[in-house]
């Protein structure tokens, strides 16, 4: 007989791991697992104390919808996938969990998603381009359609 651990770590401020132990006895386990979460651990993107988009993540027969929320919403999810997503330290987040509900594999299609969350400035980065995001233009445009240089 073999005793399995699941278990997450996280730091609430966007790092988070999921690790799997399993061995005759729990202590082992643990051990084992925690090893696992260590050097799984990824980083996640939040901004104001939620995802910056909605995501969905797939693991086998299991997929996740994480969805931003307003602030105040608080961490609205199942057990497996809210624990992992308060550890990470998201504050205000929509899910909703389709298929099977194995921990385990509900566990790693959460992970999956949060692990592909890019924040617009990332995006930004990779393709080589300037961010024009909120910034108010410098010149107004007069009546008659000639600049006007304030």
């Amino acid at each position: 007989m073999k005793f399995r651990v699941l278990l997450v770590l996280g730091d609430q401020k966007g790092k988070v791991g999921i690790g799997i132990g399993k061995t005759i006895d729990i202590p082992r386990a643990i051990e084992q697992a925690t090893r696992s979460a260590k050097k799984q651990m990824i980083d996640v993107s939040i901004i104001n104390g939620t995802i910056p988009h909605q995501i969905e993540g797939k693991f086998k027969a299991a997929t996740v919808v994480l969805k931003p929320a307003h602030p105040g919403t608080g961490v609205i999810a199942g057990m497996t996938v809210g624990m992992i997503c308060q550890l990470a330290g998201i504050k205000d987040i929509l899910t909703k969990s389709i298929g099977p509900n194995n921990p385990i594999n509900l566990a790693q299609a959460t992970i999956q998603g949060l692990e592909r969350l890019r924040t617009a400035a990332e995006i930004g980065n990779l393709r080589d381009k300037e961010l024009i995001a909120n910034v108010k233009a410098e010149s107004k445009i007069t009546a008659d359609g000639e600049e006007d240089g304030t």
